[in-house]
């Protein structure tokens, strides 16, 4: 699949070619270029960053959480369970990273 960049966000195959396909510098590309945007439009925002179950998935939050703590900006990470089942009530993790 090549590399869909769209209004809603980007998609495509991991691993490959940069710019072509979804690399980890491409996505370290856009959380960074989404990050300097956020940074202009507010002061202190703080992002939360979600994934799926896919394998790929615990990479891309990874990537996406260190690039914008990187920013300077405040990241809250809810992270997939690794057996697929969803947390029960009341039982919601998360991880805030906050800049000093």
């Amino acid at each position: 699949m090549t590399l869909i960049k769209s209004i809603s966000g980007i998609r495509g195959t991991i691993g490959g070619t940069p710019g072509e396909n979804l690399t980890p510098l491409d996505i370290v590309k856009f959380a960074a270029a989404y990050g300097s945007w956020l940074k202009e439009k507010n002061a202190r925002p703080i992002i939360v960053i979600g994934r799926d179950g896919r394998i790929s998935g615990e990479m891309v939050s990874n990537l996406v959480v260190q690039t914008l703590l990187g920013l300077g900006l405040d990241v809250v990470h809810h992270p997939h369970r690794r057996d697929g089942r969803k947390m029960g009530k009341g039982r919601w993790r998360h991880h805030h990273y906050r800049q000093p």
